[in-house]
């Protein structure tokens, strides 16, 4: 089949109702192939068809979701299990409560490691003597330099990041 801007358009709009492209083809009598072939060669169409999907996606989960609700209010039971065991852990099984809680764990466990990578410079700058910080940095002829300590500080990891960066730079064109 041709590529017509009638067709793509109509083709996204497919998309958009339900996120499948096998059914947006089908819909329109266009081979698959013939789609994933414009999804790979042409990036503006792969761009548009994708944010099509998603919004069909999003269509297709809103349209269950208002199903499973109608059907929990009809009183049908497998519907009622499944949004409680989906929405509130105290009808979660076991096994689920336990996966939760162990995702929970490693959560917490990321935020202090971060929090802890992030003391990192700090405790670098504690390390180094201040008489060794003002050789590297030349900071007896830097102007303003009665700044208060905190203002130092940062202006010392700053410094320290950039010539750390330098040296990465210089390493990766030396590798070149």
């Amino acid at each position: 089949m041709r590529k017509s801007k009638r067709t793509v358009k109509s083709l996204l709009t497919e998309l958009e109702k339900t996120g499948i492209a096998s059914n947006a083809c089908s819909k329109l009598s266009i081979a698959r192939s013939t789609y994933y072939r414009w999804y790979n060669d042409d990036i503006d169409f792969r761009m548009a068809a994708d944010k099509a999907i998603e919004a069909g996606r999003a269509n297709m989960v809103d349209f269950a979701e208002s199903k499973l609700v109608q059907n929990v209010n009809e009183g049908n039971q497998r519907a009622v299990e499944f949004y409680l065991k989906s929405n509130d852990s105290r009808y979660r099984s076991y096994h689920g409560r336990e996966l939760q809680e162990f995702k929970d764990i490693l959560e917490d466990r990321n935020r202090k490691d971060f929090a802890s990578l992030e003391s990192i410079p700090r405790i670098l700058m504690d390390m180094i003597p201040s008489e060794t910080l003002i050789e590297i940095f030349d900071l007896e002829n830097q102007p303003n330099i009665e700044k208060s300590d905190k203002d130092f500080a940062h202006d010392i990891e700053k410094a320290i990041g950039m010539r750390y960066l330098a040296s990465i730079l210089n390493r990766s064109k030396r590798s070149n």
